[in-house]
């Protein structure tokens, strides 16, 4: 390799070194103080025991990094510059050695070859002339090198101390975007209702003509939906719009974009092909939303922002790339403007942005709620919609999730993947909630420390906590609203995260009630505030107060909560039917706790609600925390009801299902037919009456292909086992015909 020399270093590759190098020089001086930092360095560098470092001075890395392109030395030995970066990348908190000074073979793996490539492309280049128009060109370059990899460091990996459990945080494995990211299906956007919501309207007088012809008209327009990476790339997606649900995955579809024209990934994808080369500039509308940005121009606000972050783009350079068209302005998070006003206004400055730079893409994400399409239609905006992910992309997310986690240990990638795909198969709840980006790296992140389905109240109690408490605060870093009086205040702060815990089981109450009628599991504003009203009016606040706070919390589940969500029409809803099923679960657990019901009231309702299909997840989630003498007698007046009822699979399915929910089965060795769940069942005949119908049932759902209710990683499969060889008469067991689930 050439030895170390004088003169200036222009070339656009020994430049982007060079800047490399001197912005973690600075970076990691800045956090470990400048004060005898050669001499550190000097010490640390021999530590590592790397190539060509037994005699490193610390000077030297001063030649490497200073601030003067003029004044730069290119390093001789790849030993020594590696050594130096792993130090100073130690210092500015990476994990890049280890505890005897050595470098952490993990760093070494992920940074080894970058830095080689750099070294070697900017000697490579030393001989050759340099012109004036040469030296602005590399100039250009050696910024926007530099740019892109701050780029790709600052949006390569996923906050998983938010998403995983709590008490995990600093724990978690790094994955990066790029490991698991599954591009969406989209389809173009045309403002829709559920027909379960236009039903409700309709139910209560407030469904206006306009809606009503809008959804009828939703047939006829419906199109098929395609990748929403050729979408974006295509000619007519260079003004575009994407929209989805909260979780949906509209941040980081923007972060992948960004990622993917900065090179952080191993080839750009063949979709954005159409995009390679162009400049990605990432745009956080919730920070240019605050009261000190709001007077900025879109380009001053990128300026600030860039310079907070350490994105080096000189403005000269940004405006030249604007005009060009060569650059991506992705503009993320349209919906965490809140107030509708400044969200209006912040439409404007975007459409009119676009119309100052024609040659520029620009691409807007936001929820559906509270979008105005006018404005972007208007400005010939294309507007696409992000569909759920597919169980095919659900099945390969959850692949690439466990072996990114556990690289160094297939084994127990494995085992996790097939654990987590046979709940995602066979829990129907879990499956649901898997389509939603958000969700499913959630089940992921818990599901590398438990049980999915075994423990799946664990995991929805996690969800929930990481949508109520976390996910505002520490992923989007937004501030708590700010209420009108000290009064209101002091009644919101009250909420704890475990008030607003036992205030949404209250909400799932009231809606879960709703089940079969024609208003569905919605419920309007007014009773929602009613709710509200009356849990603070509980809790010691004045009537007058917790009206007003009552209004200004709804007001704040409507535009920022993830849980509950407005639908339009002053109706509320939860956004996933399995949130309401585990909190109307909840619900009816803290009042038996509360000594609300007697054991015998208890039943009576629980064997009631058994009768509706609609409440069964309720009652199996509820099941398995129940007292045991509790779901004792639930379940012995459920095999009443299977020897009562005309349509025993329904009734049966249940009874098996609970009865797997219980933590302690133990089948007494030796005394046919009697159930242990820490009380005995009433009577032999009825364990009898569902033996036989489960060796009934058995037979008929051996015939098929596969079970239609139950699956081979069913929960309840081993507990069900035990129990039926302690409880089967005479010692009857299934045969290779009569057995329902799949070995």
């Amino acid at each position: 390799m050439a030895a170390e020399s004088d003169g200036p270093k222009r070339g656009p590759k020994a430049e982007l070194l060079r800047r490399r190098l001197n912005d973690l020089r600075v970076e990691a001086e800045a956090a470990r103080g400048r004060e005898g930092t050669q001499k550190r360095l000097q010490a640390a560098v021999r530590r590592t025991g790397e190539p060509g470092t037994g005699t490193f001075s610390g000077q030297r890395a001063s030649d490497w990094a200073p601030a003067r392109a003029d004044k730069c030395k290119l390093p001789q030995d790849f030993g020594a510059l590696l050594a130096v970066v792993a130090v100073w990348s130690a210092w500015a908190g990476e994990t890049s050695l280890r505890a005897d000074g050595t470098i952490a073979p993990a760093w070494r793996k992920a940074n080894k070859g970058q830095w080689d490539r750099l070294l070697r492309e900017a000697h490579e280049e030393r001989e050759e002339p340099v012109t004036a128009a040469g030296a602005d060109a590399a100039e250009k370059r050696a910024h926007i090198g530099l740019y892109l990899e701050r780029v790709r460091n600052r949006h390569r990996r996923l906050n998983l101390d938010v998403l995983g459990p709590s008490g995990m945080a600093g724990e978690q494995a790094m994955i990066e975007v790029r490991q698991v990211f599954m591009p969406q299906w989209a389809k173009p956007y045309v403002p829709r209702m559920r027909e379960e919501l236009r039903l409700a309207l309709r139910t209560r007088g407030e469904l206006v003509d306009e809606l009503e012809a809008r959804a009828a008209e939703l047939p006829q327009r419906e199109e098929q939906p395609r990748p929403v990476l050729a979408a974006l790339a295509e000619r007519g997606g260079r003004r575009a719009v994407v929209l989805g649900d909260p979780g949906a995955g509209k941040s980081t579809l923007a972060k992948y974009l960004a990622l993917a024209l900065a090179g952080g990934l191993e080839a750009v994808p063949e979709e954005l092909a159409p995009l390679e080369g162009l400049v990605p500039v990432l745009v956080e509308l919730r920070e240019y939303a605050v009261p000190e940005a709001w007077g900025d121009t879109v380009e001053d606000f990128i300026e600030r922002a860039h310079t907070q972050a350490y994105l080096p783009l000189p403005s000269e350079l940004l405006t030249r790339l604007l005009q060009d068209g060569e650059a991506v302005v992705l503009f993320d998070g349209l919906d965490e403007v809140f107030d509708p006003g400044r969200r209006a206004a912040m439409a404007r400055r975007i459409t009119a942005f676009a119309a100052k730079y024609p040659q520029c893409r620009v691409i807007v994400t936001s929820r559906e709620y509270g979008y105005q399409s006018h404005e972007f239609a208007s400005a010939d905006f294309c507007q696409l919609m992000l569909e759920d992910l597919t169980r095919e992309q659900v099945e390969e997310f959850v692949r690439r999730w466990y072996r990114a986690a556990y690289p160094d240990d297939p084994q127990l990638a494995e085992r996790r993947i097939d654990r987590m795909l046979g709940a995602v198969r066979d829990v129907g709840s879990v499956g649901e909630l898997a389509g939603n980006p958000l969700l499913l790296t959630i089940l992921a992140a818990i599901g590398q420390s438990r049980t999915i389905p075994r423990e799946r109240r664990e995991m929805y109690a996690h969800a929930i906590e990481v949508l109520i408490e976390r996910w505002d605060r520490d992923a989007k870093l937004l501030a708590p609203p700010t209420p009108r009086t000290t009064d209101v205040a002091h009644a919101l702060e009250g909420l704890t995260v475990s008030r607003r815990l036992k205030l949404l089981e209250r909400v799932a109450r009231r809606m879960q009630e709703g089940v079969g009628s024609p208003t569905g599991t919605f419920i309007h504003h007014d009773d929602l505030i009613d709710i509200v009203r009356d849990f603070l009016v509980e809790s010691n606040v004045g009537a007058s107060v917790a009206t007003a706070a009552a209004k200004e919390l709804v007001d704040h589940l409507r535009i920022r909560n993830f849980l509950l969500a407005h639908y339009g029409g002053g109706l509320y809803g939860f956004v996933h039917r399995t949130f309401m099923e585990y909190l109307g679960a909840l619900d009816l657990l803290r009042r038996r706790e509360e000594e609300e019901w007697e054991r015998k009231e208890l039943v009576a309702l629980l064997a009631e609600r058994a009768m509706e299909p609609a409440w069964h997840g309720v009652l199996l989630l509820m099941a398995g925390k129940l007292r045991a003498k509790d779901v004792a007698a639930f379940w012995e007046r459920l095999l009443e009801l299977l020897v009562l009822d005309d349509d025993e699979g329904s009734i049966l399915t249940l009874a098996v299902r609970v009865l797997a929910e219980v933590e302690e089965i133990d089948p007494a060795q030796g005394e046919r037919g009697r159930l242990e769940l820490s009380v005995g069942a009433r009577s032999d005949g009825i364990v009898d009456a569902l033996v036989y119908h489960v060796s009934k049932w058995g037979w008929i759902l051996g015939a098929q292909p596969a079970p239609r209710t139950f699956g081979h990683f069913w929960s309840g499969r081993e507990r069900y086992l035990r129990w039926y060889r302690g409880a089967s008469p005479r010692g009857m067991r299934l045969g290779p015909r009569t057995r329902w689930w799949p070995h």
